[in-house]
């Protein structure tokens, strides 16, 4: 059985991440989880969310702690590298630049009338162009924490 708070925590992420309640129950199950226990910490997690109007204050740790198992340190390295994975998507993200359409639209339309129209034209390319880029990264980031999520859960089965 997987443990309850993991369970929340990915329902938690996914649903921070704007994945679709279809999509999460999906991932889910495809890792064991019973639809009745998926009903119950969806419910709990997106009423919790809901409720929140104070910022949650962590507690402090004790100094002394237990050993830390193999496992955990697996998932400790796993999410180190999907938060050093996430950085670099992002830098790429930022660094992106499309490429410009070497003809454009307005290259066609060439009436003294139609000058703010082209401009607008060639606006809306441009801005059509960054909008395809920014959705593709953001899928492939998505489609990243979405697999990287399913194989931290897998290893803890």
């Amino acid at each position: 059985m997987i443990d309850e708070k993991l369970i929340k925590d990915t329902i938690t992420e996914l649903l921070s991440a704007n994945v679709d309640k279809d999509t999460i129950y999906s991932t889910l199950k495809d890792i064991g989880v019973e639809l009745g226990e998926i009903e119950k910490y969806y419910t709990e997690v997106t009423t919790s969310q809901n409720k929140k109007t104070e910022p949650i204050i962590e507690e402090k740790k004790p100094v002394l702690e237990k050993p830390k198992s193999t496992a955990d340190l697996d998932i400790e390295k796993q999410e180190t590298d999907l938060k050093e994975t996430e950085k670099e998507v992002a830098e790429i993200n930022n660094n992106f630049e499309i490429p410009k359409p070497t003809t454009k639209i307005t290259d066609s339309i060439t009436a003294p009338d139609n000058d703010q129209f082209l401009k607008q034209i060639s606006e809306l390319q441009d801005q059509v162009g960054d909008i395809k880029a920014q959705i593709n990264a953001l899928t492939k980031i998505m489609k990243d924490i979405l697999e990287e999520n399913r194989n931290i859960l897998n290893k803890l089965k």
